[in-house]
């Protein structure tokens, strides 16, 4: 079939679209899951007319649980499915284990695929790097758009988890990693990512020059507050957890796993610093992960910390609006230098002044609009000075909170990224996309 006969035939029909994504969080029914990238763009694709597939996996990769035993499918909504695939699961990130779910949950992708009627186009998040993989070689063995998502930079990313005593064994450990990852940047039909600098990694993976139809498409929040009904519920949840609600005591948040990836313990010496000073500080850390219990031991000296686990979307909501401050205390590696990542973004729709370590793509998005500041990784004395400083100067605290209401409305809002990434599927099926 030529590319002009495949054109006619989609021109004036509903698409139809896979996702492939192995680890975001998937909606359930009643559920009050917080929508992610893939979970967001299912929904508007679906919206815009077109019949959307979402194939995961049946483990929980945030709660480490499996959410069904068998191969499982949720219909969403009359055009959206999410269609899980029984996976092995692992007990931590940095495991042998993980490794084999994600093996397995590839393998079983392309069993699946076979036997389900051929789509339109593929949108596959790198990473995991198997399954882009896989969903890559069945577009190009089928003739379809595959659109390869550069989420983190896999593998890349993973060379700061060896140790440094052996990392120069990185090239031999790697080197399958690499060969998919480049067997995917450069099966693809075209490249997208949250940020520029992702977009031209994954090209140069691919080996050849970057075309109109690679694009940036920034990570997004919705605008949009969750129900009355969820928002009472979790006003409600906080009250009873010990939250000020009204704003009277100064509020430090922060939303996420609670691993590797932060670097909590700086966060938790600043806040022993504060403590001696200023009891009028809270720190409210919520998230779960490999972590997770030893910063709790950390914290249970310290006194002003709130440790609520895992919350909702419409707890999350209703934290951010409570709080003063939003943290970003990612470890600086360069895929996070790289990166403006879904955390800072979150904080900025509630008009949240984000701190962070991050000087790269983040800590220039918050100097050049005003809307946040940085302070030297593991340096927790400065962390806690910046704190202090902004508590004590209350009208530079509101330029910051409203600087950061601008920038997320200027380009962070779901509801005007996912309609454009839309649009942009749609033309590359229809052959328009540029």
């Amino acid at each position: 079939m030529t590319p002009s006969m495949r054109q006619g035939q989609v021109e004036n029909r509903p698409l139809t679209i896979w996702v492939l994504n192995w680890s975001e969080v998937v909606p359930t029914v009643g559920s009050d899951h917080r929508a992610q990238r893939a979970a967001m763009l299912c929904r508007y694709m679906s919206e815009a007319g077109h019949h959307v597939t979402w194939w995961t996996s049946t483990f929980d990769h945030t709660r480490k649980t499996q959410r069904f035993t068998t191969d499982t499918c949720i219909q969403v909504n009359d055009r959206f499915k999410v269609r899980m695939l029984r996976a092995p699961g692992y007990r931590h990130n940095t495991s042998i284990k993980r490794v084999w779910d994600h093996v397995v949950g590839a393998k079983r992708f392309l069993v699946a695929a076979s036997e389900a009627p051929t789509p339109d186009l593929l949108f596959v998040s790198l990473p995991t790097i198997e399954l882009a993989a896989a969903g890559c070689q069945y577009a190009y063995r089928l003739g379809i758009p595959a659109v390869l998502d550069v989420r983190d930079l896999w593998p890349d990313a993973l060379f700061d988890l060896i140790p440094r005593r052996v990392r120069w064994t990185k090239r031999l450990i790697f080197a399958p990693y690499e060969k998919l990852a480049r067997y995917s940047c450069r099966s693809a039909t075209s490249i997208t990512a949250p940020n520029e600098d992702y977009v031209n990694w994954a090209v140069a993976k691919a080996n050849r020059q970057r075309m109109p139809q690679d694009r940036a498409f920034p990570l997004a929040y919705p605008a949009t507050p969750p129900t009355d009904e969820r928002l009472a519920a979790a006003r409600e949840f906080w009250t009873r957890a010990g939250l000020d609600l009204d704003k009277r005591q100064f509020t430090v948040c922060f939303v996420g796993t609670l691993g590797r990836q932060f670097d909590i313990e700086t966060v938790l010496d600043a806040a022993a610093t504060i403590r001696r000073s200023d009891r009028g500080v809270r720190f409210v850390l919520c998230g779960t992960g490999d972590e997770a219990d030893r910063f709790k031991a950390l914290a249970s000296r310290i006194g002003n910390t709130l440790w609520p686990g895992w919350v909702g979307a419409a707890e999350i909501w209703t934290l951010m609006r409570a709080s003063h401050i939003g943290l970003a205390p990612y470890m600086c590696n360069r895929n996070f230098e790289e990166h403006i990542p879904n955390k800072p973004i979150e904080y900025l729709s509630a008009g949240l002044p984000v701190l962070t370590t991050l000087k790269g793509a983040l800590g220039r998005l918050l100097r050049e609009n005003d809307c946040g500041l940085t302070y030297t990784p593991g340096k927790s004395n400065e962390l806690a000075r910046l704190i202090v400083d902004l508590k004590n100067q209350p009208f530079r605290l509101q330029e910051l909170s409203c600087n950061a209401s601008r920038t997320f409305r200027g380009s962070f809002v779901a509801e005007n990224v996912y309609p454009e990434m839309v649009q942009y599927l749609e033309g590359l099926v229809r052959g328009s996309a540029a």
